[in-house]
């Protein structure tokens, strides 16, 4: 029996169970669902000259009472229906005044905002982690997977996350990223200080398993970069028990690509739902970074009508390969022909949706993400990608940053942020908008890919896999027999 069934959770359903056209369309109503947001209502009401008239005239005091009655009487109506519908006001905001028939006139029906003051504040969080957005120097898809192990455990003990707002190599939180509003209280100024905060990783919870909430006395934690391990740590026990269910994951190769269907193996299936509603509740891009993206789009005509396919591959080079890929017969990270074999793989599964396109005589586009200077030199030399695509890497702009962390780290904070908004906005072109996407699930950046992309793009229909390993929510890969995902620099050895 899984060790997560035997504490009482929901086991992980297998791969496949729940991809049926049911599911898929619930999952995409939900989808639209969660990302519809209500605009400010500011404009002025229209009056109707006919029936208020400025006047110097004295006012008759039964027409002061007929107006004041009439007055309470709306009031009383407004208070009433907004009683009786607030299960209609969208639950991501807080309350607002609203009222129906605002723009029936012109067809629209339904309520409206009418008020930009909130009805009620929400109480002041009694529960939270402290996230040390600026205490993190480790690479930006490690902090966000850190961040998310965070949220996870918030999620299991009913905290709330904030983020700190200082910043980091890479610029604050809120320079790349919209402040997630909570839905069941409000943060005060203080809870933005780490002053009287319990480190998580001093906590008795961590590197065991969690089966009840915390002490109440444990109200405020907060996360730095010393707590990455122990609560990687926590994370690998209330996933799986014993090692002997690492068994079930899919076989690596050093010399083939990973399966689409064995992207996300059933083991991690329930994790990867949850990290991909992670990334989408807390991850939202804010202006600048939509706007870059936006722009992405434009520029490399991924919007509107397109005569060819767009395969996006993701290239973890540098420290990975020395250290990771070269060591193991087990890891593909490193071998250039095995990404292309992924990507020729996708292409001929989504090819057939452009019917003008001759798969076989036609090159693809091949849309190049990667912080090695060489890469796109090295896709376009290959003999596989040279046959089916034309490579096409990320333009960086400007900042003509070096592709080494120590170097990075001394740019000007200006060309950093600038950097990291890149950064961001190709993880979302990548998971949404090319037809399909290699990435490496060996690396923190590819897994966030993997989440952004959501279980449709993933589960469902494998437009966005994986080259080297299936996706695991751990900073370190579980490899069956050898490595359970708490281990730096674990891997199968090479095979003599």
């Amino acid at each position: 029996m899984s060790t997560a069934a035997m504490r009482g959770r929901d086991t992980f359903p297998p791969r496949g169970e729940n991809d049926t056209s049911e599911d898929k369309v619930e999952l995409m109503n939900a989808n639209r669902a969660s990302s519809d947001h209500e605009d400010f209502v500011d404009e002025d009401e229209t009056v109707d000259p006919r029936r208020v008239q400025p006047s110097r005239a004295r006012v008759a005091p039964n027409s002061l009472w007929t107006a004041a009655l009439a007055l309470a009487a709306f009031a009383c109506g407004l208070l009433s229906f907004q009683s009786r519908h607030l299960g209609e006001i969208a639950q991501s905001t807080l309350l607002y005044p609203h009222l129906d028939g605002v723009w029936s006139e012109f067809g629209e029906e339904g309520l409206h905002r009418i008020g930009t003051k909130p009805l009620q504040f929400r109480p002041a969080c009694n529960r939270t982690i402290l996230f040390q957005w600026s205490r993190y120097g480790s690479g930006l898809g490690s902090l966000m997977t850190s961040s998310m192990h965070a949220m996870l455990f918030a999620k299991e003990h009913g905290y709330e996350v904030i983020f700190d707002r200082a910043g980091n190599a890479y610029g604050t939180f809120l320079d790349s990223f919209e402040p997630k509003e909570s839905t069941v209280c409000r943060p005060t100024e203080d809870m933005y200080s780490a002053a009287g905060r319990e480190p998580m990783h001093s906590t008795a919870l961590i590197g065991q398993p969690a089966l009840d909430r915390p002490e109440a006395g444990l109200c405020r934690l907060v996360f730095s970069s010393a707590d990455a391990v122990p609560v990687n740590t926590w994370v690998r026990n209330t996933t799986f028990g014993d090692m002997s269910e690492l068994d079930s994951l899919p076989a690596t190769s050093g010399f083939a690509p990973v399966p689409g269907p064995d992207t996300v193996p059933a083991l991690f299936r329930h994790r990867f739902l949850q990290y991909s509603a992670l990334a989408a509740e807390y991850f939202q891009l804010n202006p600048t970074v939509r706007a870059l993206r936006d722009k992405y789009k434009w520029d490399l005509g991924l919007e509107g009508t397109q005569e060819r396919p767009i395969i996006g591959v993701h290239f973890r080079g540098g420290d990975k390969i020395a250290r990771e890929c070269r060591p193991s017969a087990h890891l593909s990270c490193g071998n250039i022909t095995v990404h292309c074999m992924a990507a020729v793989e996708a292409l001929s599964t989504f090819a057939p949706s452009y019917p003008s396109f001759a798969l076989g005589t036609a090159k693809a586009r091949l849309l190049l993400m990667s912080a090695e200077p060489d890469a796109p030199q090295l896709f376009r030399g290959d003999p596989l990608c040279a046959r089916h695509f034309d490579v096409e890497p990320f333009v960086h702009g400007a900042t003509n940053k070096p592709y080494n962390q120590v170097e990075f780290q001394r740019l000007p904070l200006v060309d950093r942020v600038a950097d990291t908004h890149r950064f961001v906005a190709q993880i979302d072109i990548l998971a949404n908008w090319v037809d399909a996407a290699v990435v490496s699930a060996n690396s923190n950046a590819g897994r966030v890919i993997l989440a952004r992309a959501g279980p449709a793009r993933v589960l469902a229909e494998h437009r966005v896999r994986s080259v080297d390993i299936s996706w695991h929510p751990f900073h370190y890969p579980p490899f069956a027999g050898f490595c359970d995902g708490t281990r730096h620099s674990c891997y199968p050895p090479a095979k003599p």
